[in-house]
């Protein structure tokens, strides 16, 4: 599948402008994009190709379409299969929003907000104003990949479990946070419904965070499960990408499968985004 990129975006913006008999223009049903914002676009290559595939991994989106299944994360109606519409209806949705305000999309979405304001520098686009004081509470230095050796009393462990470790200080792991992905299951749900869920995605899967400690008692101490800690070669830049995508995905799910879409696989958009 061929996707478009920011320059084929504006130049569809532009092109939506419909001409009326006195010349005058009726305004595209598009955010109001400025001359420079036009300009840069389309003469610089370093606004597309690569970059536009950031833009997919930010989505999650793989085979056209994105493998975020709760529609609360778009913000276009149409945006879980075009990410033409969903980059247009978040550049319109920060040029309106408060930066003061938690609610705007600038805090709910910081990855994005980012990405936006390193391609257009000249926009002045703002971010979220709370967004140094949550960096500072996140300020990690390193990032370790956690595996969790098999479990055979739970299905869904049976061929371990993943997590990202993220470390303000590799003298006090123990202090450190943990990233984690997994299915949301209620304790009354039977064998037979729990493997027919993880099958065929009748789970929800979401992203929590957690104090790495707690994660140690419950995989080494109650379960008595090893633990691999793998030290990932990353910069403190990097990690800071991973941290921002981390903020905003705690509040959306995905369908949980056991055999394809499980903790591994969805660990590894945060890997790739950094």
């Amino acid at each position: 599948m061929h996707y478009l990129s920011l320059v084929d975006i504006v130049q569809d913006s532009l092109e939506s402008e419909t001409l009326v008999p006195n010349k005058t223009r009726l305004k595209p049903s598009v955010p109001s994009f400025s001359k420079y914002l036009v300009f840069t676009i389309l003469l610089s290559d370093s606004l597309f190709g690569g970059v536009d595939n950031y833009w997919l991994k930010l989505l999650h989106y793989k085979d056209g379409k994105s493998q975020i299944d709760d529609s609360s994360f778009f913000l276009s109606p149409t945006g879980k299969n075009s990410p033409k519409d969903e980059l247009l209806a978040t550049l319109k949705s920060i040029q309106e929003g408060n930066p003061n305000d938690i609610n705007s999309t600038q805090c709910l979405y910081p990855a994005r907000t980012r990405w936006l304001k390193e391609q257009l520098p000249k926009e002045n686009i703002e971010e979220c104003r709370d967004l140094d004081q949550h960096l500072k509470k996140f300020d990690f230095k390193t990032l370790y990949l956690v595996y969790a050796s098999s479990y055979m009393n739970s299905p869904a462990s049976m061929v371990g479990h993943t997590f990202l470790r993220f470390d303000k200080n590799e003298t006090t792991p123990l202090l450190s946070y943990a990233l984690n992905y997994s299915a949301k299951i209620d304790k009354e749900t039977d064998i037979f419904s729990y493997a027919y869920g993880g099958v065929f995605g009748g789970f929800e899967g979401r992203y929590t965070i957690a104090p790495y400690y707690e994660m140690v008692k419950l995989y080494s101490e109650m379960e008595h499960r090893d633990m691999w800690e793998y030290k990932l070669k990353l910069t403190s830049k990097e990690i800071e990408r991973a941290v921002l995508h981390m903020i905003e995905m705690q509040r959306y799910y995905s369908l949980y499968y056991f055999n394809s879409e499980n903790c591994s696989y969805n660990l590894l958009w945060f890997i790739e985004l950094a």
